[in-house]
């Protein structure tokens, strides 16, 4: 058992040690610290297969319904029953769960979006206690409450606030294992107890920073405090603090002149201020805490315009073009979702160009240390609270629970520098009006009357209301679209989730005309790497289509689909290491195209993101980065696709009209550079022509190579190569082709690669005579890092790519090999 600490004024003790787990059907005992599962347990006890194992979902099945008991003893520390208020913080119960202090029921936790603060001062003893906790079976529990409901849900599940995908995806198993995520905590305060303190940022510009301290604290006698506020030494609050018992609300303003402003990635740099809160009674230091926030002003800005309704972020008065990815949570379980994950995640999206991450709300509410990251590296967050694809009950005791939960985020978030807007849920207007739930369900008119006014007083009055009372200078919006893929509609105002290509198999080339006012969900799935695939997957399963790979696609048109769209623009191999290679060769061109058509829109699209940045499961998914990290072709795409400067070609001109958008907040002043060439490198038509661009603005450059000479070339055997270039430094880039990838007739070519180890990373020069398109480099250490793959080599010109090692292999038994869409074209 950890020893007592006192951060904040409050005195802590841990109770993450000395946990004992068992069931009512198995009397084994098991040892256990916190946070960790029941699945996870059992597995590392050999008693149980891995949750990722083939068919885990339905061997586990059966143990989700056996009640599951957690115990521990601990003697509280001494100056914790020195204090006057004695509390036991449970956090990560999830879900429902009976506990009892000493024998006696003192609580029942049925929401893991919260947590939750027992009263234990006339429970606690000065010796030995034990607290039990006692998971239920968790579906007998939903089907009590779903029978006291009156007009049936879309699904079950909507009746405890328990992460939706646990429950199953269309890219995830159901693993519903009884779990404690986060340490318990046995706390002890006097006089008073911050129960949240926030800097709040009511407005914000290049000359001033207008903020508010905002804090409840909670006292258990009426006194009068210091409260003092530093910024590098220098006090920026000084005031007299008043209060009450009970629950006391406070709202300092205080200044900063001319504040360094803090931007998103690929607008500016991020620079945080320092500010040390401090509370005195008398001379005495009774409560500190420090914080890092970026000062800066977020607007979501929806102005009628020629075209339907603007829907555009605005960063300290400059418009941003969002570029990023839906975030999932990073395992099933949410007690394996460990910081060091949560940053390499992060760091990759970063890396890529990602500026936004919409954090999706059939997953949870992430970690501090995931809005520490943003905050640091520049990644806005569209936070959606954590519902999705259902209707909710609308009771009483439901929105009670809901509103302590929203309260409870809304409080430990509204701070945060990265945070852009909040989010009612995930599609479940779109799905009430469109999904055909009234028909399938069989709703009398009176019940679907009633089940809208519930998800009226939820999301468009409840969760609004909270939002406005504890965080009013954040943008809310309600659901997530606005109007479904299916109507004209969805691309003239507010956000989209355009599923025409894959759910509707229409063309990826449905792409370049079906552009959203903003895309926040578009996506084409991919098989994960090769190293990923072949930990899960026997060997004698090793082939497209099999029982064993098709365990892991959750979709029930998944492979058939990727088949479809791969058969329309890339040969589709027998082989699994090559339709690896294929599928995700196919992702990123579908989703390529996507992307260029969305930020070559001229002003009609103001943000692109993808389904989805990473995985739960080692799975076969729409994501760019599998479950572990490695990244698929589209990641390193992405790096060209959201760089602030973009080149792409419009497809409806019969000759190449280059389109160039700065998206960045600096002018360009460059020089275009587009040769059209046959794959042996000869220039057949070179052109040279000054590119001038402000922040925000797109140009057309038309005629990029004549018509007179496109009539005496075969499409198929040439490509052209655009270069930007500033100040002899490189802007942007496009390699583009005028036919289908499986069309082009590229060369059967040798590639001569060259390794030269250096001291931390392994130099690897490449060369072809002729053009090699997508080449991607592998090896037997897959856990090392590439620093670009499966990129295009141009003839004759040497390439050099560092690849970093994970150290797990010596570098002397290091083997690389190399494909690319040469090896398969006739």
């Amino acid at each position: 058992m950890s020893a007592c600490y006192k951060p904040g004024g409050v005195e802590v003790q841990n109770l993450d040690q000395g946990w004992t787990v068992f069931s009512d059907t198995l009397d084994t005992l098991h040892q256990v610290s916190l946070p960790n599962s029941v699945f996870q347990l059992l597995h590392d006890q050999k008693m149980i297969p891995h949750y990722h194992d083939f068919e885990a979902e339905k061997s586990l099945a059966p143990l989700s319904e056996k009640t599951w008991i957690w115990e521990t003893s601990f003697i509280p520390d001494k100056a914790i029953l020195e204090q006057n208020n004695q509390l036991i913080l449970l956090e990560g119960i999830n879900t429902y769960a009976q506990v009892f202090l000493n024998d006696r029921l003192i609580y029942v936790a049925d929401n893991m979006f919260r947590s939750h603060k027992l009263l234990a001062n006339n429970a606690l003893l000065k010796g030995q206690n034990k607290l039990k906790i006692i998971f239920p079976p968790q579906a007998s529990y939903i089907d009590s409450l779903q029978a006291k409901a009156g007009a049936a849900l879309p699904d079950n599940r909507a009746f405890l606030r328990k992460a939706a995908y646990q429950s199953g995806w269309d890219w995830a198993p159901k693993i519903i294992s009884p779990e404690i995520s986060k340490t318990v905590k046995l706390l002890g305060w006097s006089k008073l107890k911050v129960n949240s303190l926030s800097i709040l940022q009511p407005h914000v510009d290049f000359e001033r920073a207008t903020l508010s301290l905002s804090a409840e604290i909670e006292a258990d006698q009426k006194r009068t405090y210091k409260i003092i506020l530093l910024h590098q030494g220098r006090k920026l609050v000084d005031e007299k603090l008043h209060l009450n018992t009970g629950i006391n609300q406070l709202e300092i303003p205080f200044t900063i002149s001319n504040p360094d402003l803090w931007w998103p990635i690929g607008y500016g740099n991020q620079p945080l201020y320092d500010f040390d809160i401090q509370i005195f009674d008398g001379n005495h230091i009774i409560y500190n805490e420090e914080k890092k926030i970026g000062l800066r002003s977020i607007k979501l800005v929806q102005n009628p315009d020629s075209i339907g309704q603007s829907f555009t972020f605005k960063v300290n008065g400059s418009h941003i073009y969002a570029r990023g990815a839906n975030y999932v949570p990073e395992d099933l379980l949410t007690a394996n979702i460990k910081a060091i994950t949560t940053k390499k995640t992060l760091l990759a999206a970063a890396e890529s160009g990602m500026n936004m991450l919409r954090v999706w709300g059939g997953g949870i509410y992430p970690s501090d240390e995931f809005y520490n990251i943003c905050d640091s590296l520049g990644i806005l967050v569209w936070q959606d609270f954590m519902f999705a694809n259902t209707l909710y009950p609308s009771d009483k005791a439901f929105l009670s629970n809901v509103k302590i939960e929203a309260e409870q985020q809304i409080k430990r978030l509204r701070d945060r520098t990265s945070l852009a807007i909040w989010c009612g849920n995930n599609e479940i207007d779109e799905g009430f009006h469109n999904w055909g739930w009234e028909e399938q369900l069989g709703w009398a008119p009176g019940e679907k009357d009633s089940l809208w006014n519930g998800y009226q007083a939820l999301f468009e009055q409840m969760l609004p209301d909270l939002v406005q009372q504890y965080d009013p200078y954040t943008f809310y919006w309600p659901s997530s679209p606005a109007t479904g893929w299916g109507r004209a509609e969805s691309l003239l105002h507010g956000d989209v989730h355009y599923w025409g290509v894959w759910w509707g198999e229409e063309p990826f080339e449905m792409y370049q005309q079906k552009v959203g006012r903003f895309n926040s969900e578009f996506g084409f799935q991919a098989m994960p790497d090769a190293h990923t695939l072949s930990q899960i997957t026997p060997q004698n399963e090793w082939f497209p289509g099999s029982n064993g790979l098709e365990y892991y696609q959750k979709h029930p048109r998944g492979t058939a689909l990727i088949d479809l769209y791969m058969q329309a623009d890339f040969p589709v191999p027998e082989k699994l290491e090559d339709y690896i290679y294929m599928s995700q060769l196919t992702q990123a061109h579908g989703i390529g195209m996507a992307i260029e058509a969305q930020r070559l829109s001229n002003g009609h699209s103001s943000g692109t993101l993808i389904w989805q940045l990473n995985d739960a499961w080692p799975g076969i998914s729409w994501s760019v980065i599998d479950y572990f990290g490695r990244p698929k072709a589209l990641y390193y795409h992405l790096k060209r696709l959201y760089n602030p400067v973009l080149i792409g070609i419009n497809p409806s001109n019969k000759t190449p009209e280059a389109l160039v958008a700065n998206q960045g907040l600096l002018p360009v002043n460059a020089r275009m550079n587009a040769d059209l060439l046959d794959f042996r490198g000869n220039i057949l038509h070179a052109l040279s022509l000054p590119v001038q661009l402000e922040p925000g603005q797109q140009k057309a450059y038309p005629n990029i190579v004549p018509v007179e000479i496109l009539q005496k070339i075969d499409k198929q055997k040439v490509w052209l190569k655009i270069r930007l270039t500033e100040s002899g430094k490189h802007l942007a880039m496009q390699n583009y082709f005028f036919v289908s990838p499986k069309m082009v007739k590229l060369p059967k070519s040798e590639v001569y690669m060259r390794l030269m180890p250096r001291k931390d990373f392994v130099e690897i020069i490449l060369q072809s005579d002729s053009y090699v398109r997508y080449l991607q480099l592998s090896t037997n250490d897959p856990d090392g890092k590439w620093e670009k793959n499966y990129f295009d080599l141009e003839p004759a010109k040497p390439a050099a790519i560092r690849f970093y090692p994970s150290g797990k292999i010596p570098l002397n038994e290091l083997r690389f090999e190399k494909r690319s869409l040469n090896d398969f074209l006739d």
